[in-house]
């Protein structure tokens, strides 16, 4: 009986552990708007692998999730050694938005537009940054 106790808590920690991580997974690193975003940030362009980021304190290039409120929108973008990796939405006021992949600073993906009232508009398919013309839907 006992075993089968500690067992039982054992997998109950475990089934914790995964939900914490998984909720960690949509926390973000960084939130503000444009003014905060340049004091914190840095961009460096490059000619041959596109922009990184950086954060201004600490000059190495940016891992995380940030929330970036813009005028008119705000964008929610994801980073791996400065570049964008994952999913980015860009979101209207409006409601309109755009969703897009990225894999090391290049489109890769699907990228979807929605209107207004959260009905896909528009879908196009990229495979290392090159556009799929055969994989538009609309």
């Amino acid at each position: 009986m006992l075993k089968i106790l500690s067992k039982l808590v054992i997998c109950s920690v475990f089934l914790l552990k995964a939900c914490e991580l998984e909720n960690n997974d949509n926390e973000l690193d960084w939130e503000g708007n444009e003014i905060s975003f340049d004091e914190d940030f840095k961009t460096l362009h490059t000619l041959d692998s596109g922009p990184i980021l950086f954060k201004k304190k600490s000059e190495k290039p940016f891992f995380g999730r940030i929330k970036k409120d813009l005028k008119d929108s705000h964008k929610l973008q994801a980073f791996s050694g400065g570049k964008l990796h994952g999913k980015s939405i860009t979101q209207k006021k409006d409601g309109s938005r755009v969703e897009a992949s990225f894999k090391h600073g290049i489109l890769h993906g699907e990228m979807k537009f929605y209107d207004s009232t959260n009905h896909l508009r528009a879908s196009i398919h990229y495979i290392d940054g090159k556009l799929q013309p055969n994989r538009i839907k609309k």
